[in-house]
């Protein structure tokens, strides 16, 4: 049996057919592309549901932007995963645009390394730098751009350059991710096993997908390499972990809410048999209060009856000094004996 497939390409800087062809009885490779569907679209619910999920999260604490890069990310992701292998997308929409969705497609993975970045400096900043992620930003951004503005037989060539700068990037994530295993970061060993599992299944679908594999078929790195789009497991591994470190977080943030709130009703009660006790007080210290007062009232009216009593003895006593004065000067007592 001699197999002919003749296969155009006016757009795409390389072309053909990248996996081998299987053959087999119609009931094999209908159950065969069933398990592969089956596959993708559990792949493609279960980010999209984490990403709505930790949108909605984000939605009521926007203070922790980490929710939201995590949210777009695995957005990002899940479409991308229904636009690679069985392009599930395609079944949908059958006459959609194939410049489009080869768009869409690219800019997943563009964007989708700017996101995984800026996504682990928020949840460690200390570990991995600012510098380089803004790099990274800006370096993702601008490739995304010309995804935009151009047609894929001008974007397409330019993609193994970004998958250069990809492979340039993981011995940086795997030092940062040495440094967060170090110093015994928060989930340090979930997300270094999550994002060795992403590292490994990236690079294997930029070797499988690279000029190097596709425009030489005899490559040694064909035997090693045979299936491509395996990054979208390795994210969904790598996504797992980051949603265990975060739920851990929100555990922990519970917790000590809980925390607070047992130590807050154990002052209350304090404060309640404090205040008790300085009432108590206060009313003794008030009936102390009264009886000072009620006896300094009482010297007070003595006080004043004796000067009273002292005023009108001296005013009886002046004025009968005072009568004998003016008797003396009125001459009526003459004698010097009166």
């Amino acid at each position: 049996i001699e197999v002919i497939i003749q296969v155009s390409n006016f757009r795409h800087r390389s072309g053909g057919i990248l996996e081998e062809i299987q053959m087999g009885t119609e009931e094999q490779i209908s159950s065969l592309r069933t398990r592969n569907l089956a596959f993708e679209l559990f792949l493609f619910g279960s980010l999209f549901i984490v990403g709505l999920y930790h949108l909605g999260l984000f939605n009521f604490r926007t203070k922790d932007k980490s929710t939201l890069y995590f949210g777009i990310y695995c957005l990002l992701v899940g479409v991308r995963t229904i636009l690679v292998g069985e392009i599930y997308f395609i079944n949908l929409f059958p006459d959609f645009n194939w410049e489009i969705a080869h768009k869409l497609q690219t800019l997943t993975y563009y964007l989708g390394v700017a996101l995984l970045f800026t996504f682990l400096n928020s949840i460690y900043p200390v570990d991995f730098s600012k510098k380089v992620t803004r790099t990274i930003q800006i370096v993702s951004f601008s490739f995304a751009s010309l995804v935009l503005l151009t047609p894929a037989r001008v974007f397409t060539p330019i993609n193994p350059i970004f998958q250069l700068f990809t492979i340039l990037t993981i011995p940086y994530a795997i030092y940062a991710l040495i440094s967060i295993w170090r110093n015994k970061r928060e989930g340090s060993i979930i997300i270094c096993i999550g994002a060795l599992f992403l590292i490994l299944t990236t690079l294997n679908d930029i070797i499988f997908f690279s000029v190097i594999v596709n425009d030489q078929g005899n490559h040694f790195l064909n035997n090693i390499v045979t299936k491509g789009n395996l990054s979208s497991l390795g994210m969904m591994v790598f996504i797992f972990a980051q949603s265990l470190i975060l739920a851990k977080r929100f555990s922990k943030s519970f917790t000590n809410v809980e925390l607070m709130k047992e130590k807050l009703k154990y002052l209350n009660k304090n404060l309640e048999q404090k205040v008790d006790e300085r009432t108590k007080a206060l009313e003794t210290s008030r009936s102390e209060l009264e009886e000072a007062y009620e006896a300094l009232s009482k010297s007070e009216r003595s006080r004043q009856q004796l000067v009273a009593n002292i005023s009108h003895d001296l005013r009886t006593l002046m004025a009968s000094i005072s009568g004998y004065v003016d008797a003396i000067l009125d001459g009526i007592v003459k004698s010097p004996e009166q």
